[in-house]
């Protein structure tokens, strides 16, 4: 069994476990790129400095129409990571600081702060002192004012983010954190935690195996010899070796700890715990897993995937009966890989279809659709009920291209360049029972979200000398326009990975939280933001006649220099 299909196979398994084994396809590879080597130095502690600048220019044309910049603003940017001090007590903290050198807020600045007790801002357009951006799991308050409050971790920012798209209906809880893992480990490539998941998936590949119903043997019309394999894993049998892999992950002395590590110390008491053997063993008994997992996977006899189907049934807290469904077939001759992914529970489905196109010039090609629907209705029955946003369909069809090149000059310096041109449309259309696309009636287009169509270009280039402790500097230019925006925006990063400094600490557990504040605190607070934003950063834009006439610019003061972290 391929690697590919092994990683996939240890996320459906970590998926139903729960326990956030990281599956090994999202590992990091074995070349070691320049753009990990950026990765490694800020994780290994490294800061980051460097300026991001936005500019807003009108469509030729559409000058009347367009929201414009007088010229761009810069920003001095700086991240690190400070490790956690376990002598002082000061825990693992990522801060993002953002700075506009002006005259009339002298170093207005924003800082973004991510601790394992949560999330935390400040900005002296606000206050002088720091903010909580939710409750944090160490208060011991426990008001019950917290159920409308912010997420609690990375895994719930991610969970929220991803809720936007299926709507009321949140992203199962399980599948967001293993996301998020997932995440971490492509931003701090570990060889030693790949090497330690490995006898996991040979442990997976031969349990697997063992549940083999037949092999039926096959031609292509190229004359191939193919072979399809199924596989049937009843929900018993799927819980028998969930508590084996329970067992023999909590009592590893390599994983476990690599694992803990990766995750807030809430997330690795509540996932990773082994005095919790019983209490996991106890929920995986109760998972009311609906049907089998379902694996069918076709292979030429050379040992190539050429289609590949997996159904995957679990029970989540948040999203229930959950279903994630995977087909890929790859195409014969010039023809595309197909694949498809959806993931269903009671009230929303959520697919996403596409194809890939690869050459031969690194140039890969991704076209395809993507489907938000409220499950088991048709597009005419949405349009009979009152929706909200969250509730109306979305679909889109998109086309992403990606060209990859690397280098080395005489003098030593390796380069990596990433080129992104993403294309997204609204897709108002729909089937019939025979599969054929209709036209909508505008009464039917209603419960369509709609959207204007929309390219983005991105173009990265990561540079450094092939020494560990050479500066990586990364170059980043992004815009983002359309036929029906009138303007296009323009963003650049510049930036080099840099020594490390020391950050002012604070302490996160007496903080104000944002969301809990009573309406009048918030309204003064925000009040005051805004007419500080507003002497800062309105001066610098040009609004549509539209929109209260057009202003006189302003100057917006002197720059007085890069400011340091």
């Amino acid at each position: 069994m391929n690697r590919k299909l092994r990683a996939l196979l240890s996320l459906c398994l970590a998926v139903c476990l729960g326990l956030g084994s990281i599956p090994g396809g999202l590992a990091s590879s074995l070349d070691y790129t320049v753009v990990e080597k950026l990765q490694k130095q800020l994780e290994a502690g490294s800061g980051f400095t460097g300026t991001l600048s936005l500019a807003l220019t009108a469509v030729p044309g559409r000058e009347g129409e367009a929201i414009t910049t007088t010229s761009p603003i810069v920003l001095d940017l700086s991240y690190i990571y400070a490790r956690e001090d376990t002598a002082s007590g000061i825990p693992a903290e990522r801060r993002l600081s953002l700075f506009y050198p002006s005259e009339a807020i002298p170093q207005a600045a924003l800082y973004f702060s991510l601790m394992d007790t949560g999330a935390y801002l400040k900005s002296n357009l606000l206050s002088a002192q720091w903010f909580a951006l939710q409750k944090s799991a160490a208060s011991s308050d426990n008001s019950a004012s917290l159920e409308g409050a912010a997420a609690q971790s990375e895994e719930n920012f991610l969970t929220q983010a991803v809720a936007g798209l299926l709507g009321k209906s949140p992203m199962p809880s399980i599948i967001a954190f293993l996301a998020s893992l997932g995440a971490k480990s492509q931003v701090s490539p570990d060889d030693k935690l790949t090497e330690a998941l490995a006898p996991y998936l040979t442990k997976i590949d031969l349990w697997i195996e063992g549940y083999r119903q037949n092999a039926v043997l096959g031609k292509l019309e190229d004359g191939t010899t193919t072979m399809e394999v199924n596989y049937v894993i009843t929900p018993a049998a799927i819980k028998s070796q969930l508590k084996q892999l329970t067992l023999d992950v909590l009592s590893d002395a390599v994983l476990l700890p690599a694992l803990q590590a990766m995750l807030p110390k809430d997330q690795a008491g509540k996932y990773l715990n082994p005095q919790l053997q019983s209490h996991y063993f106890s929920a995986i008994d109760s998972l009311p897993l609906a049907d089998e997992l379902t694996i069918s996977r076709t292979v030429s006899l050379k040992g190539e995937t050429l289609a590949l189907y997996i159904h995957l049934p679990f029970y989540d807290a948040k999203g229930g009966v959950v279903s994630l469904d995977y087909h890929r077939t790859t195409g014969e001759g010039d023809l595309p890989d197909e694949n498809v992914l959806s993931i269903e529970n009671r009230e929303q489905i959520l697919r996403l279809e596409y194809q890939a196109y690869h050459s031969i010039t690194d140039v890969t090609v991704y076209q395809g659709t993507l489907l938000r629907a409220p499950q088991g209705l048709s597009v005419f029955e949405v349009a009979q009920t009152e929706t909200q946003p969250l509730d109306k369909v979305l679909s889109a069809a998109f086309t992403l291209t990606h060209k990859q090149l690397s280098a080395v000059d005489p003098a030593g310096l390796e380069t990596m360049t990433h080129d992104l041109q993403l294309s997204v449309s609204p897709l108002l259309t729909a089937k019939d029972d025979q599969g054929d696309e209709i036209s909508l009636t505008q009464e039917e287009m209603a419960s369509y979200l709609q959207f204007p169509a929309f390219d983005i270009t991105a173009n990265a280039v990561f540079a450094s000398k092939p020494a560990k402790n050479a500066s990586t500097s990364i170059q980043l230019a992004l815009t983002f326009g359309g036929e029906d925006i009138p303007q296009v925006l323009e963003l650049n990063l510049s930036g080099k990975s840099t020594a490390k400094w020391s950050l002012d600490a604070f302490d996160p557990t007496s903080l104000p939280v944002l969301p809990l504040m009573s309406q009048t605190q918030l309204e003064d607070l925000l009040s005051k933001a805004a007419l500080q934003a507003g002497l800062l950063f309105l001066p610098l834009f040009r609004l549509p006649q539209g929109i209260g006439g057009q202003p006189t610019p302003t100057p917006a003061g002197n720059v007085v220099g890069s400011l340091q972290p």
